[in-house]
C-alpha cells in the first residue's frame, strides 16, 4: 500500500476534527475561510459549526474509498500508476464536493446574502 495515497484523507480528518475542537469567533482569522463565510459574524459561526463535520465526514469516506482501490487494484486489474492518478483525481473531486456542500449549507442557512 503507498502511503502517499493517504496524504489528502487523513489531511482532511486531522483537520475536521482540529475545526471541532477549536471554533474560531474573529471573522478572517484561522477556519473555514470563504468569501461567503466571511460575509457576517452570523455567517463566520455557523460556517465554523458546520464545515467541521462536513470536512471530517467527507475524510473519513475517502479514506475508505482509498483502502478499497488500494486493497483491490491488483483484482482490478489497475496498475500502480493508474492507481494514483485515479485516487488523486478522485480527491480533488472531493476537495470541490467538500468546499461546495460548506458553501450550499451558507447560502441555504442565508439566502439573503
Amino acid at each position: 500500500m503507498n502511503i502517499q495515497l493517504f496524504i489528502m484523507p487523513i489531511t482532511l480528518i486531522l483537520l475536521g476534527i482540529l475545526l471541532n475542537f477549536k471554533t474560531f469567533h474573529k471573522i478572517g482569522g484561522n477556519g473555514y475561510a470563504s468569501p461567503f463565510s466571511k460575509k457576517s459574524q452570523e455567517t463566520w459561526l455557523f460556517a465554523q459549526q458546520v464545515a467541521p463535520k462536513i470536512i471530517l465526514k467527507n475524510g473519513l469516506i475517502l479514506f475508505l474509498i482509498t483502502i478499497v482501490f488500494s486493497m483491490f487494484h491488483t483484482v482490478l486489474n489497475i496498475n500502480i500508476n493508474n492507481l494514483k492518478e485515479i485516487i488523486y483525481t478522485i480527491n480533488f473531486i472531493f476537495l470541490i464536493i467538500t468546499y461546495e456542500l460548506i458553501e450550499s449549507k451558507l447560502r441555504k442557512k442565508f439566502p439573503n446574502l
